[in-house]
């Protein structure tokens, strides 16, 4: 039996998007490979929020993605607007991942 995959994607704009989906579906495949059985990677549902604090902002794409679209898997993306990624995790990625549990 086939099972399916159904993904999101919540960014921040339209380039993001058009350019992410595909590096996404991609990757899901290449891990699909990996598995047993048959996996059918559905089209990757964009997430769209209005600008909020980022918190607010991934609550917000969780609550749209799983509700309206059904997402199983949510692949978010944040510009780090740094030279390293740490500051990024440190001050918004660990703080929101606090919040959601």
């Amino acid at each position: 039996m086939t099972k399916q995959l159904i993904i999101g994607l919540a960014a921040e704009g339209p380039t993001d998007h058009r350019f992410l989906v595909n590096v996404i579906r991609r990757s899901f495949e290449d891990l699909a490979f990996l598995c047993h059985g048959n996996i059918e990677i559905m089209d990757i549902q964009n997430i769209y929020v209005q600008n909020a604090k980022f918190t607010d902002y991934l609550l917000e794409a969780a609550t749209i993605a799983y509700h309206e679209h059904g997402v199983m898997v949510l692949c978010i993306h944040k510009d780090a607007d740094a030279k390293t990624d740490q500051d990024i995790f440190i001050n918004k990625i660990q703080p929101a991942m606090k919040t959601l549990e």
